[in-house]
């Protein structure tokens, strides 16, 4: 089954580039191909961490969407996109004007979008418009984003999210906070997490939660995608 991951918030700041970073760590970790893009055209923080594997994607040239379908269906590697800020308004169009939820069961593409969410309402709020927007033609994944804040109430107590778990099948990850110091010097040296781990201007302390954190998310992310 050929695998379209995109990784989302659709709002600025809410960890979209740091998730979509975990991810190629793990398929790097476990020496899987793939292919990687970044949509970001004015602040491309996937790029600047994978430069050598990542890949800019203008998602309001159809040309761009068309080429990534192609390549995709003749390949078996996972697609990683990393979705800026309403970047997925761009690729529903796309994806209507060619009928791709249809054309994807065809060519065997599993489509999974993996939401980032913060605790604030407009959060929850983007992410019911998606849901209404791609239905049933994805797998949900929710990230609550801890390092954002503790409390998802709004979240936990809304419908949307009954309707997630009960008629979409969505699954929930929670993804800790990391001490903001050792992240700040993980983003100042453009570090991925394999490299932090033993990189020397880190110090101990700071690789080990490194070294922590990563193993955790690569486990909890292997067995969410199925990879």
């Amino acid at each position: 089954m050929k695998k379209l991951i995109l990784i989302t918030g659709d709002k600025g700041g809410v960890g979209k580039s740091f998730v979509t970073r975990t991810v190629a760590d793990l398929l790097l970790t476990e020496k899987i191909e793939f292919r990687a893009f970044d949509t970001d055209k004015t602040n491309a923080t996937f790029y600047r961490f994978y430069p050598q594997y990542v890949e800019c994607l203008n998602v309001a040239q159809p040309q761009d969407l068309d080429r990534l379908l192609t390549e995709l269906s003749e390949s078996e590697s996972p697609f990683l996109v990393d979705c800026a800020a309403r970047t997925l308004e761009s690729i529903l169009v796309w994806a209507q004007g060619i009928d791709f939820f249809n054309l994807k069961k065809d060519l065997g593409i599993e489509m999974t979008l993996v939401f980032v969410l913060g605790p604030e309402k407009d959060c929850v709020q983007i992410l019911r418009d998606i849901v209404k927007q791609f239905g049933n033609h994805v797998r949900y994944i929710i990230v609550k984003n801890l390092s954002r804040g503790k409390s998802f109430e709004i979240y936990e107590q809304s419908s949307l999210k009954k309707t997630l778990l009960d008629e979409f099948h969505a699954q929930e990850i929670e993804l800790p906070a990391l001490l903001e110091k050792t992240a700040l010097q993980v983003d100042q040296g453009n570090l991925t997490w394999s490299d932090a781990v033993s990189h020397s201007s880190l110090q101990i302390a700071d690789r080990q939660r490194v070294k922590i954190y990563r193993n955790k998310m690569n486990e909890i992310f292997k067995e969410r995608l199925a990879l």
